[in-house]
C-alpha cells in the first residue's frame, strides 16, 4: 500500500463514492432523494408552514447529508419558529460541509445570539463579513449585526460582572451616536451621506465608461459564464441592448423585415415557443444563453425561415435599475419596427441584481437562491403571454420547468402594450368614421 493510498479513509472514500453517485445520476436528469424531500420542504416554506418544512429538511438532509445548501435552509426554517438551538447545530453542519457559505455563518449567528453565546456568535458574524461580497448589502448587514452582538456581550459581562471578553472590548453601542446627535446633525449627516451618493455615482460612470471603450461590446463567445456565476457587464448604458456590434443588429433587424408580410397565427407562435423552450433547456446550447436576450420572431414569410427567431442580446439589461429601464421601450421599438408576432426574452436568474422578482413571492417555485433561466413568451395576444422559470442543479442540469404567474412573476412589463393600445385606438377611430358615414 503507497502513503497516497493509506491517507484515504473508509469514511472519506465512502463519500467520494456517494458523490459520484449523486454526481452520476444528476447527469442522467433525475433527481436525487435529498434534491427530491428538499424541494417539497422549500414548496412548505413558500407556503409559511415553516415548522413542516424544517421537518422536510430534516428528511433532505438524512438523505443527503453532504448538501451545505439543505442544512442552511433547515436552518433558516428553524429560526422562523424560533428553534434557536436546533438552527445554531443546523448552520454549524452547513459551515462545515461549506466553510465559505456566508448564509450559513451569518444564520448561525442569528441563532446564537437568542442563546446568549455571544462569543461564538461575534465568531459567526466575523465569518460571515469575510465570505460576503466586498462593499455588499449583505456585508453591511453582518457588519451591523457584529457591533450589535459586540455591545450585547459587553453589556452582559458587564451586567454579571464579569470581565468583558476581547472580541468585544471595542463595543459600542451602536443606537447611542443616533440618540445623541441633535436634529441640525441629523440632517447634516443626512446631506452628507446624499454628497458622498452623488461622488460616488459619478465615479462608478466615468469607470464604466473608461472600461466600456477598453473593453468594447464583446460576442456571447468571449464570455463562456455559465449560470450560477454572477457577471458585471461594465459597458456604458448606450450599448447595453447590443451585444452584437452594429452591423450584425442591423443585418439582424433587415432578415426580420424583409419578406412578405402574413397574419398572425396562434399556431405558429406555439411552435416557435416550443422549439426555443427545447433550445434552452439543451445543455449542448448553453452558450446561447450566457447573457439575457430576446428572440423575435418575424412577422414575414420568406423563404427558408419557417418558426426560427432571431435574436438580439441584452448583455448588462438587469445590472441594475437604471440600466432596466431601458429595456421596456427598447424591445416594443424593436418589435413594432421589425412587425415581430413574438418574442421570446431569456434571462439567467444569476444574471439579474434589478429586479429581483422571487423576492417576498410566496408562490415563487423554488427557493430563492436555486438558479435557472426566467423565460417570457410575448405576443400581440393577452391570451398567449407566458412565463416558465427553467429550474436548474448546482452541476447546470435542468431539474423541471416550473409555469410561472405570466401577470405578476414576469422579469419585463409587456412587449407589446403600446402596439396593443394603438391597435386599439385606430380600430375605434375606424369605427367612429364609420358611424358618421351612416
Amino acid at each position: 500500500m503507497t502513503a497516497t493510498e493509506a491517507e484515504v479513509s473508509p469514511a472519506s472514500e465512502m463519500l467520494r463514492r456517494r458523490a459520484e453517485e449523486k454526481e452520476n445520476v444528476r447527469q442522467a436528469g433525475a433527481l436525487t432523494d435529498g434534491e427530491r424531500a428538499m424541494q417539497e420542504a422549500n414548496a412548505l416554506f413558500r407556503e409559511g408552514q415553516f415548522l413542516k418544512a424544517a421537518v422536510g429538511y430534516s428528511k433532505a438532509a438524512k438523505a443527503d447529508p453532504t448538501n451545505a445548501v439543505i442544512q442552511c435552509n433547515l436552518a433558516y426554517a428553524l429560526l422562523k419558529v424560533n428553534k434557536f438551538r436546533q438552527a445554531a447545530a443546523a448552520a454549524g453542519r452547513c459551515v462545515e460541509i461549506d466553510p465559505s457559505s456566508f448564509k450559513g455563518h451569518f444564520r448561525r449567528g442569528l441563532a446564537l445570539l437568542p442563546l446568549e453565546d455571544f462569543e461564538a456568535a461575534i465568531d459567526a458574524f466575523v465569518l460571515a463579513v469575510g465570505a460576503s461580497p466586498a462593499n455588499s448589502p449583505a456585508q453591511r448587514e453582518a457588519e451591523q449585526l457584529l457591533n450589535r452582538a459586540k455591545w450585547l456581550c459587553k453589556k452582559h459581562a458587564e451586567g454579571e460582572g464579569k470581565e468583558v471578553p476581547s472580541v468585544a472590548a471595542d463595543a459600542v453601542d451602536p443606537d447611542a451616536e443616533k440618540e445623541a446627535m441633535t436634529a441640525k446633525q441629523k440632517m447634516a449627516q443626512k446631506q452628507k451621506l446624499a454628497r458622498q451618493m452623488r461622488v460616488k455615482k459619478h465615479t462608478k460612470s466615468m469607470m464604466d465608461k473608461v472600461l466600456a471603450d477598453s473593453e468594447g461590446v464583446r460576442e456571447l463567445e468571449d464570455t463562456p459564464i455559465g449560470p450560477g456565476q454572477k457577471v458585471a457587464s461594465a459597458l456604458d448604458p448606450s450599448q447595453i441592448a447590443e451585444l452584437s456590434t452594429e452591423d450584425e443588429v442591423l443585418s439582424s433587424k433587415k432578415r426580420l423585415v424583409d419578406g412578405e408580410k402574413m397574419p398572425y397565427d396562434a399556431e405558429r407562435v406555439g411552435r416557435f415557443a416550443a422549439a426555443e423552450l427545447a433550445c434552452v433547456q439543451d445543455t449542448s446550447k448553453r452558450d446561447e444563453y450566457v447573457h439575457p436576450i430576446a428572440i423575435f420572431l418575424p412577422g414575414v414569410k420568406k423563404e427558408g425561415w419557417g418558426d426560427e427567431g432571431s435574436g438580439v442580446g441584452m448583455r448588462g439589461a438587469f445590472d441594475s435599475q437604471k440600466t432596466y429601464q431601458r429595456m421596456p421601450t427598447f424591445l416594443r421599438d424593436w418589435a413594432a419596427k421589425t412587425c415581430a408576432h413574438a418574442v421570446m426574452i431569456v434571462v439567467p436568474k444569476s444574471q439579474v441584481a434589478f429586479p429581483e422578482v422571487w423576492r417576498s413571492d410566496k408562490q415563487w417555485p423554488c427557493a430563492g437562491d436555486v438558479d435557472g433561466y426566467i423565460v417570457q413568451l410575448e405576443t400581440p395576444e393577452a391570451d398567449q403571454r407566458q412565463a416558465w422559470f427553467i429550474e436548474l442543479s448546482s452541476s447546470g442540469n435542468v431539474v423541471t420547468k416550473h409555469t410561472l404567474n405570466a401577470m405578476r412573476q414576469c422579469i419585463l412589463p409587456p412587449v407589446f402594450q403600446k402596439i396593443q393600445t394603438k391597435t386599439r385606438a385606430a380600430k375605434t377611430k375606424g369605427k367612429k368614421k364609420a358611424g358618421r358615414v351612416r
